[in-house]
């Protein structure tokens, strides 16, 4: 039931990646309505770009270098919340707010390190 009231939304304009996966759509039905009160807000998207991350890496490293399976769901959970805040300051910034060439620098290396950190993690737990 919960994809047949994704595919009707997926199918009304032109397809991009946003729109075709599912995960996605499903995470911005989250973040949009918080983005409209955001956007009104002084925050920037570099306080939440910086700020998730500041927050986030360590809390994933610990719960997934220590292992276990409640370990591993909450750290499931806690990169789920990073994707919507990752999603919120990309439309945050498409909604109006300004961009920086240092949000832009942010953006692109902020997310990947935060995958490294999640795989090193993982790696540490392994060996």
């Amino acid at each position: 039931m919960f994809i047949n009231n994704l595919l009707p939304r997926m199918a009304e304009k032109k397809k991009t990646r946003v729109d075709t996966d599912v995960t996605l759509v499903w995470l911005k039905q989250f973040s949009d309505p918080i983005v409209t009160q955001l956007v009104k807000t002084p925050l920037m998207p570099n306080h939440i770009t910086v700020g998730s991350f500041v927050l986030f890496a360590p809390l994933v490293s610990y719960l997934l270098v220590t292992g276990g399976w409640v370990h591993n769901v909450l750290a499931l959970g806690v990169l789920l919340i990073h994707s919507v805040l990752d999603l919120m300051d990309g439309e945050m910034v498409r909604q109006g707010k300004p961009s920086s060439k240092l949000g832009i620098w942010f953006e692109a290396s902020l997310d990947p390190l935060m995958q490294s950190i999640a795989l090193f993690s993982i790696a540490l737990h392994i060996l």
